[in-house]
């Protein structure tokens, strides 16, 4: 972790290098503290069994070092097998639980760039932690950041990797330490590998260097930086070759790929590390955008409360013209604005995508509630009066934004565990031979999980059922409504084979008339 930067030989611009500025090893211990509680309640809630879909095909692609679906998450999969061999009871428990460390670990950046940012643009304050609380409050009990932090998934992961290359931008700019500088570009590279919004980044950063040093050779020393944390998609060719026992249809790269239209291996290696977002249209039409812009705003709107995000703005605009050195608000707002437009003009289909622009305006709010508070206790005569205002606000403030957060009930994952149990009862209950069909990606991935990561036998194939099959009374149906609704249409008799508590999970497929399935999921 970040302590106290020692001073180099470069020259450090006094104007803007304010001397309370810096971390030292006692905020974070203290920010330790404060993200603990949350973090325990995450480790405790997670999910103890595999999740469908992704979630189980991260936690197969961790054991196993395989390549999940593009852009293939080498940086994730790393760290999956490292937390794959640690002596958590659970196998899918294991991958699930890193997902609580990461959140963990975002909410500590958080509040750590709140204190850093706070002791550089307003002073030495008392309610410096205070800030930093609000925002672990604030981030750490939005939906989709408590709900990511319990599952296999990869947005806690790039929250952390966003707010590490934030933190590290923001104290180089009060150092001009050129490590913090090389550390900052190689993180950013990184995060090219946890989700494609990041690319905007680099563009934006590269820009900023130039802007704060104009010196070329940071730029360029930057920039190779940055490709060298993107190499880890070398990585993706070199494990693809080694045909590991995890490997998406996607990510064959010397073969033709299925919708490239193409056999050109660096074709393919392009169009599955960029997942072929750049063949999209961006904002497809007005009602698209439109909609999309209902979409964010509900998303928003459910975590924070219209007043939070009125500090946000007002209070940006305060510390903006706080700062000395205006480039030092910067990239923070370039990189909420770059979140907006990225989700804004393509397709998003989880909250989790967005987890950097939760911290994001996390932050902004307890540094807008800073900026608010001290222009109230700019108001009355006397220091004395104004300390107390100041502090005084800032307490009122934050617990009546904390206030909305700790009401909103935690997140339900019981609905989760449905396809894994299905899968298991399915696994240890089907006849040797049969054929079952109805197997979605969800329940495909989970099958995946027992067959690698378990090693349980798979007694059965997904496939269609033919008619020699079905008079041979091997083959099943999952409950699942596409496929039950094929066969009854077709006149086979739906038999419920496999029960859930009250609820059929299969069904036995036999010649003659068709009854009526009931408890059906679609």
């Amino acid at each position: 972790m970040l302590l106290r930067p020692r001073l180099t030989s470069e020259p450090v611009r006094q104007e803007h290098d304010h001397p309370a500025a810096g971390l030292g090893l006692d905020d974070v211990l203290i920010g330790i503290v404060f993200c603990l509680p949350l973090a325990a309640l995450y480790l405790v809630g997670c999910l103890r069994t595999v999740g469908p879909g992704d979630m189980a095909e991260l936690t197969v692609a961790s054991y196993t070092l395989g390549i999940p679906h593009p852009p293939g998450y080498p940086v994730y999969t790393w760290f999956g097998k490292v937390f794959s061999l640690l002596p958590l009871d659970g196998r899918a428990f294991r991958i699930n639980a890193m997902s609580s460390v990461f959140a963990f670990t975002a909410l500590l950046l958080a509040f750590l760039i709140v204190v850093a940012e706070v002791r550089q643009v307003f002073g030495r304050t008392r309610m410096v932690y205070l800030y930093g609380a609000l925002t672990v409050v604030l981030l750490g009990l939005t939906r989709p950041f408590w709900h990511y932090a319990q599952v296999a998934e990869v947005y806690s992961l790039n929250a952390v990797l966003v707010l590490l290359f934030i933190l590290l931008f923001m104290t180089w700019q009060s150092t001009r330490g050129p490590r913090m500088l090389a550390g900052a570009a190689l993180v950013l590279g990184l995060t090219l590998g946890t989700h494609l919004s990041n690319m905007l980044i680099v563009p934006v950063f590269l820009l900023l260097i130039w802007l704060i040093t104009h010196d070329l050779r940071s730029v360029l020393r930057s920039c190779a930086l940055v490709l060298v944390g993107a190499a880890q998609y070398v990585y993706l060719i070199l494990r693809a070759m080694q045909s590991p026992s995890y490997l998406h249809p996607h990510a064959r790269f010397f073969d033709s790929l299925q919708g490239t239209g193409t056999a050109d291996p660096l074709y393919n290696w392009f169009w599955f590390m960029t997942g072929a977002r750049w063949r999209g249209h961006y904002v497809g039409s007005a009602e698209d955008a439109l909609r999309k812009l209902a979409e964010f705003r509900v998303a928003v709107l459910e975590n924070y409360t219209a007043a939070s995000l009125v500090v946000l703005l007002v209070g940006m605009g305060l510390y903006i013209h706080k700062c000395v050195d205006r480039k030092r608000a910067v990239i923070l707002i370039s990189l909420l604005a770059l979140q907006f437009a990225y989700f804004v003009g393509y397709e998003w289909s989880s909250p989790g995508m967005i987890l950097p622009m939760f911290a994001l305006c996390s932050i902004l709010i307890a540094l807008g509630t800073c900026s608010v508070s001290n222009l109230l206790g700019s108001l009355p005569r006397g220091h004395a009066s104004r300390r107390v205002v100041s502090c005084v606000s800032a307490a009122a403030i934050s617990a009546w934004f904390m206030s909305a957060p700790v009401s909103r009930p935690a997140v339900d994952l019981s609905h989760l565990t449905a396809p894994s149990l299905w899968m298991r009862k399915t696994i240890t209950s089907l006849p040797q031979g049969s054929k079952i069909d109805g197997i979605t990606w969800d329940y495909a991935r989970v099958i995946d999980y027992y067959r690698l990561v378990e090693e349980t036998h798979i007694p059965f194939r997904a496939a269609e059922c033919d008619s020699e099959a079905i008079c041979e009374g091997t083959c099943f149906v999952l409950a699942v409504g596409r496929a039950i609704q094929k066969y009854g249409r077709a006149g086979y008799r739906l038999t419920p084979a496999l029960y859930v508590e009250e609820t059929p999970i299969v069904y036995q497929v036999s010649p003659g008339r068709e009854t009526r399935a009931s408890g059906v999921s679609e």
